[in-house]
């Protein structure tokens, strides 16, 4: 028994367009700088603020925490999303709720005074 696969999860015949890759690119950096500028700059600081004393540890252990966190949360989310079937395609089903839940952890870092909420906040 032979079964087809639905033809959002088909590969695609049609190669895209310079405009959108360059708007792909466009998008990623975007992403990037809101993402990770306040990782670079602003998280350093408010660690600072909350215990000088202990900066860099704590630095590198709401750090890694955050990429343990990513290890294992980006493969799920992508299997997820490859597995998910929209009428625009696959991998383009649900990009509002992430974008929120990012949107929501930022907002919460800006009003976490001590460690233990940076890091429960940054996972």
């Amino acid at each position: 028994m032979t079964t087809t696969a639905p033809a959002a999860l088909a590969e695609p015949l049609v190669p895209v367009r310079r405009g959108w890759v360059a708007l792909l690119v466009l998008a990623n950096l975007g992403v990037f700088m809101g993402f990770f500028t306040p990782i670079q700059v602003l998280l350093p600081e408010q660690i600072a603020a909350i215990d000088p004393g202990h900066k860099e540890a704590m630095l590198g252990l709401v750090t890694g925490l955050g990429a343990a966190a990513a290890v294992v949360v980006n493969p799920v989310a992508g299997a997820l999303s490859d597995r998910t079937v929209w009428r625009f395609g696959r991998r383009h089903a649900r990009p509002r709720e992430p974008a929120a839940l990012c949107a929501r952890g930022h907002a919460s870092l800006r009003d976490a005074m001590n460690i233990a909420l940076i890091r429960s906040r940054s996972r």
